[in-house]
């Protein structure tokens, strides 16, 4: 909580946090996806057991 006081500079959204992503609708993400992710900026990674 100290580091979210921190960057914040106030706790009291810490404490709504969940109910704020629990809140969110698929159209909400679907619009942040548009607005913040390019599709032509990825990386893929592929994770492999050591053999």
């Amino acid at each position: 909580m100290q580091e979210f006081y921190t960057q914040i500079g106030d706790l009291q959204p810490a404490f709504c946090y969940p109910q704020h992503i629990e809140a969110l609708t698929l159209e909400d993400i679907q619009n942040a996806c548009q607005e913040y992710l390019n599709p032509h900026a990825y990386g893929v990674v592929v994770v492999r057991p050591i053999q």
